[in-house]
């Protein structure tokens, strides 16, 4: 009998989840940040890290796919 398992590394699932979500998050939003401050239109720090948490908000709550897409 082989049985095969995931085991989180980094503490529970919810704890990798949410990791993966900030990974994902800053991997889409570097592109964009970087084109924003090249055409003079970059946002603060704050403003760009309410974006970031917004946007693992939504990672988390939708589509599990789309987290774990490179």
């Amino acid at each position: 009998k082989v049985v095969l398992a995931m085991v989180p590394v980094a503490g529970t699932i919810d704890d990798v989840r949410l990791m993966q979500a900030h990974k994902r998050a800053d991997a889409l939003l570097r592109p964009v940040a970087h084109t924003m401050v090249l055409e003079a239109q970059g946002v603060s720090s704050m403003a760009h890290q309410r974006r970031r948490d917004a946007l693992v908000d939504d990672l988390l709550r939708g589509n599990g796919r789309e987290l774990w897409r490179e």
